[in-house]
């Protein structure tokens, strides 16, 4: 079964999709675009930023590396001998002095004492020590871990009672044509490298160390407080932090965004002691470290590398407002285009009824189309109005609720009914003829309205007369009943109206009516341009021939109805009835039992 759709909602949801579909791609591709070039922006300046950090921590780890490889060719080209305490001791001391980023220098021969210059943790000043063998630094390790090999590396981080500080140092061997000369140290402490964040990191961006994801190796905060530090426990970790965002370092949420940073790289986000959302960007730079595991971390508002993404959603909100915006106006669209629309099918329904009356004209409108369909519209029903004043309203409607367009003759038992002014010229004596027009249709209006009443069908107005029939276009079982019924309700309606005109002083109407029944030839009949749907046959002569016979029955009857005995034997007991007798009629050789029916 075929589903009806209301125009409105179904041309709301039409064009809505289609203007959600076109806006959602746009936004779509928009929001992908945005999104990808958003997050590569942020990534590049991630990485831009991170890895200057990572080269500025490498310069000083380089200028570390560089001081002991000086040292190491000074003592291979013998500008310093490792055999006397007073020059090692001063070229040791000169070595520290020039490299303000260095903690402690370290010259072991090989075999011997080591010369040791290292700065005070407080005041700086440098203290030189001539350390036996045994009693070297922790943050040198022993001897027989590195003696004797022949690559660089850094020692895990160590804590120096002596200096209150923990160190991690470079190890260089030194070895000349196959020969172990001995080892140089150049170790730096946490607080130098801490002192070295504090001058690389400004107001709301702060540089730091991590080591092993556990401990804070280096940060501006370790300055400002001295924390407990150990030979066991050489450094802090990191949730005892003195700076409160970091201690959530563990717990902090790694952005899906990082994916687009290099490999290296993690982005994460947490939130400040004060509120404030924060970044956090690390990268692993063992390589720097040997094989320690340091990473090189710094924070920052997330503002800083939001703020692209921001716009993007308050795009994409933008987007989503004007989308609902187009959506409404699709609505308002769909509506305009179907309230015409809907207007004229309500109104097109009214016309298939032939409620010509109700059809109100269709309104002009700014849409071509829909002005056109407007305009046709209303000549159409303008058309209608005009032709029926001239064909049977009741004719019409009866074929329509059949599903007839045309009515091919047929032979049907059928009643007539005709109606004359007795007396007319005298009732109209004096009239002008704009009066006696509007007498006579008033007076068929009245009779017409009584036909149309008891389901008769009205065949032509003859001047002052009427002829009616029932049987056609729908068959009536009782043709004869029906149609003395509206013959008697006719003859109410005039005596009604007669005591109306007497009271305007205008003498009464008097009206003859004749009946008959029979079989009649019914259809449309008359040429292809010109067809009328009518009743011919002798029951036609019959009923008009009994009206006329009025005037001799009764002359000054106000009403008067005559009708053949085959109508008056289909008839209620209730109507009343009175024999008239046998009649000879004009036009027909049979005398007519004729009766007449009391009002």
């Amino acid at each position: 079964m075929l589903r009806h759709l209301h125009l409105t909602p179904t041309l709301t949801v039409v064009i809505g999709l289609l203007v959600a579909a076109t806006a959602g791609l746009v936004l779509a591709v928009q929001a992908i675009t945005s999104d990808r070039v958003a997050r590569e922006m942020g990534a590049e300046l991630v990485t831009t930023g991170i890895t200057a950090l990572r080269r500025e921590f490498t310069g000083q780890l380089d200028n570390i590396e560089e001081q002991a490889a000086f040292i190491s060719r000074a003592i291979k080209t013998g500008t310093v001998l490792l055999e006397g305490d007073e020059g090692l001791g001063a070229f040791t001391f000169g070595s520290l002095a020039g490299t303000p980023q260095v903690s402690l220098i370290a010259i072991i021969p090989a075999g011997a004492s080591a010369i040791v210059i290292q700065r005070g943790a407080d005041d700086g000043v440098l203290v030189t020590a001539r350390v036996p063998r045994d009693g070297l630094p922790a943050a040198l390790g022993t001897p027989d871990k590195w003696e004797g090999g022949r690559e660089a590396f850094w020692t895990p981080v160590s804590y120096r009672a002596a200096m209150d500080q923990s160190l991690v140092t470079y190890i260089l061997p030194v070895w000349k044509d196959g020969t172990f000369l001995g080892t140089v140290a150049v170790g730096v402490s946490l607080d130098l490298l801490s002192a070295f964040t504090a001058r690389i990191s400004g107001e709301n961006l702060k540089v730091y160390l991590i080591y092993d994801d556990t401990h804070l190796l280096a940060h501006p905060d370790l300055l400002k407080v001295r924390p407990d530090r150990s030979v066991r426990a050489p450094m802090v970790p990191l949730d005892q932090a003195p700076d409160p965002f970091l201690r959530a370092y563990g717990s902090m949420e790694i952005l899906e965004a990082s994916h687009t940073l290099p490999e290296r790289m993690t982005l994460r986000v947490g939130v400040s002691d004060t509120g404030e959302r924060r970044l956090l960007v690390t990268e692993v730079t063992a390589e720097e470290f040997g094989a320690l595991p340091v990473t090189v971390g710094s924070d920052f508002p997330a503002a800083y590398l939001e703020h692209s993404f921001d716009e993007l959603y308050q795009a994409l909100l933008m987007g989503i407002a004007m989308l609902g915006m187009s959506l409404v106006g699709a609505a308002l669209l769909a509506h305009s285009i179907a309230k015409p629309v809907r207007r004229a099918a309500e109104s097109a329904n009214r016309v298939a009824g032939l409620d010509l009356e109700h059809v109100a004209p269709l309104p002009p409108s700014p849409i071509t189309e829909l002005d056109s369909l407007a305009r046709g519209f209303n000549a159409m029903v303008a058309g209608l109005r005009a032709f029926n004043r001239y064909v049977p309203k009741a004719l019409v409607e009866k074929l329509l609720a059949e599903g007839r367009a045309e009515a091919p003759p047929e032979t049907r038992r059928v009643a007539v009914l005709f109606t004359d002014i007795a007396g007319f010229t005298s009732v109209c004596e004096g009239a002008t003829a704009s009066e006696t027009a509007n007498f006579i249709n008033d007076h068929l209006a009245l009779i017409g309205g009584q036909v149309r009443a008891h389901g008769g069908t009205i065949d032509k107005y003859i001047g002052d007369s009427v002829m009616a029939f029932w049987g056609a276009p729908e068959e009536i079982d009782n043709p004869a009943e029906q149609a003395a019924h509206a013959a008697l309700a006719i003859a109410r309606a005039l005596k009604e109206d007669n005591r109306a005109r007497a009271a305007r002083g205008l003498q009464p109407v008097r009206l003859r009516i004749g009946l008959h029944v029979g079989p009649l030839v019914v259809g449309d009949i008359g040429a292809p341009e010109r067809v009328n749907y009518t009743v011919i046959g002798d029951t036609v002569n019959i009923a008009s021939r009994l009206e006329s016979l009025g005037k001799e029955i009764d002359p000054g009857a106000e009403v008067i109805i005559l009708c053949s005995r085959e109508v008056a034997g289909e008839l209620d007991r209730d109507i009343g009835i009175a024999d008239v007798g046998s009649q000879q009629v004009k036009g027909r050789g049979q005398a007519v039992d004729v009766l007449r029916l009391l009002p």
